[in-house]
């Protein structure tokens, strides 16, 4: 068209800057120096002339910058920051979730029989052919469940009326996921003994979408012998191999009223207590 503007000439692209490192002259070094004096002076009797000559010694030296990083997540986990002064998160916040395939994290106490896992399909159209399989974080600040020693190596689902126990080179034994529909997937796990405490160990389910090497989705799974963890029981029986669920009992419920197992050698309680109380008494 006649008014379009000829296009632009092409030119490098600026470079970012980087923050500078270079040397203070001694006079403006001095008077950081000033600045800081004054904000030690005044800190007991005018903090708020204090914390201003502070920002002066901070913001006056370049090789003080300093950066933050912000990541944003769309996978359930994440805090929310809604539009207030406070500058708080919102714990009761909904986060946004847009996994195709959505795995849930649980810790079990050891004495657990089975750690069950939630495979949820948030979608409008199903999702076939789900394969399944273990292995162990690479999170170096987390112990690793022994995969066949601390749990089993078998996996079951449940289809609606049986588990079914996994086999990933047999389509009839791979599960699909109807839209909106949340697959149970669960694991022994071994009780020590003898006894030993051995702390929190983890592991995860992974579930690929219609390969081994398929986009993959994780869920963690932790078992603890403290005294804490929640317990699958195993509500099942055997009908000709195929092992079933019990009627009236929900798949993957929890026994509130298990005994727990805890492992400690030295066992602390945990204590709450009014204010005006003159001791706190631990046991």
């Amino acid at each position: 068209m006649p008014n379009d503007s000829p296009p632009a000439a092409s030119t490098p692209s600026t470079p970012a800057v980087a923050p500078t490192t270079a040397q203070l002259s001694p006079a403006e070094r001095s008077r950081l120096s000033q600045c800081f004096q004054r904000g030690n002076q005044n800190a007991a009797t005018n903090l708020d002339y204090a914390i201003e000559m502070f920002a002066q010694c901070v913001l006056g030296d370049p090789g003080n910058a300093v950066y933050g990083t912000a990541t944003i997540l769309d996978d359930g986990t994440g805090a929310i920051y809604p539009d207030t002064t406070t500058g708080a998160p919102d714990p009761n916040a909904i986060l946004d979730d847009d996994r195709t395939l959505q795995i849930n994290s649980v810790t079990v106490n050891e004495a657990s029989p089975y750690l069950v896992f939630e495979v949820k399909n948030p979608g409008s159209t199903a999702l076939n052919d789900i394969y399944l399989s273990l292995q162990n974080d690479t999170d170096p600040s987390t112990f690793n469940a022994s995969i066949g020693t601390d749990t089993g190596t078998t996996l079951q689902y449940f289809d609606g009326a049986a588990w079914i126990t996994y086999n990933a080179g047999s389509t009839a034994t791979r599960p699909d996921i109807a839209a909106g529909a949340t697959l149970l997937v669960r694991l022994a796990v071994n009780n020590d003994s003898p006894v030993v405490y051995e702390g929190a160990e983890t592991l995860q389910l992974r579930a690929n979408l219609n390969t081994p090497s398929g986009p993959a989705f994780y869920g963690t799974g932790t078992i603890v012998d403290d005294g804490t963890g929640v317990v699958f029981p195993d509500n099942t029986y055997i009908d000709a191999g195929v092992v079933k669920q019990l009627v009236g009992t929900a798949p993957g419920a929890m026994d509130t009223n298990a005994v727990l197992d805890d492992d400690r050698p030295i066992k602390v309680n945990s204590i709450t207590l009014n204010e005006a109380s003159p001791y706190a008494v631990f046991t």
